[in-house]
């Protein structure tokens, strides 16, 4: 039987395909056990590969339609935005912002506002150094016509000069001037949307030296509020500070009226 199993053994080295007989022979059963576990894992190894091909493609169908649903949630958002945009643009006016000075009335009279002397017009001679009057008892006035100069914010009267304070020991006197001088100041004037003339101009007043001569002497300050007071030949204007109380002195305020 040893001599037969080795020459079993030889013939299967010849042999082109392996075959064993006898005893060393596996069993038809063994063999076809060995044939099944090879199918079973061939199955298993294909049905592996199936399951992992089907889960590639599942999570390449879920992620097309994540991608997809992203996309399009994104373009429901961009939309979305695009259109509050424009709602916000089209619902927001526009606003334009003029810096240019207020000029009302481009030309016009000074008419008293409260005071003593409502609506009373403001005249005088025109001549530098007389004093801008309301209801004047002396004859040669004129009702004065003023245009605001931009360029100098100076109320400019028809003949050239300017609306201007002299300096009085007491309260500073309107008149119009062609020029300054130590004792006549230009004002700066502006026009409001009530038609108001609302002015400033430095505030100071005269004195008499040591030697009788007249001096000027400037605070540093300024004035703001307009006065009149009857002097017996009208009630001339004065500008000063707030408050001004006794001396025969009344605030008024200053209003404008379309010239002729």
């Amino acid at each position: 039987m040893r001599v037969h199993c080795l020459l079993s053994l030889a013939l299967g080295l010849i042999a082109t395909d392996t075959v064993v007989a006898s005893r060393c022979k596996p069993h038809s059963s063994d063999t076809s056990s060995a044939a099944s576990l090879t199918t079973s894992s061939t199955s298993a190894s294909f049905t592996t590969e199936s399951v992992s091909s089907e889960e590639s493609v599942s999570t390449t169908e879920s992620l097309t339609l994540d991608l997809s649903s992203t996309f399009a949630t994104s373009l429901i958002t961009t939309a979305s935005s695009d259109s509050t945009t424009a709602e916000t643009s089209s619902s927001e006016p526009t606003t334009t912002t003029s810096t240019g000075p207020f000029d009302p009335i481009s030309t016009f009279n000074v008419v008293a506002r409260g005071g003593p002397v409502p609506n009373a017009v403001l005249r005088s001679t025109g001549e530098q150094g007389n004093i801008l009057t309301f209801n004047p008892t002396y004859s040669g006035t004129r009702v004065l016509s003023f245009s605001l100069d931009h360029s100098t914010s100076r109320l400019r009267e028809s003949n050239g000069k300017y609306m201007c304070l002299i300096y009085k020991q007491s309260l500073s006197f309107l008149s119009v001037c062609g020029s300054e001088t130590a004792k006549y100041k230009y004002l700066t004037c502006k026009t409001t949307a009530d038609l108001t003339l609302s002015c400033t101009g430095p505030e100071g007043h005269v004195y008499y030296d040591d030697d009788g001569e007249e001096a000027v002497s400037e605070t540093g300050g300024t004035v703001d509020h307009f006065y009149v007071g009857w002097e017996g030949y009208g009630y001339y204007s004065h500008i000063g500070g707030p408050g001004v109380t006794g001396g025969g002195y009344q605030a008024l305020n200053f209003g404008l009226q379309q010239a002729d």
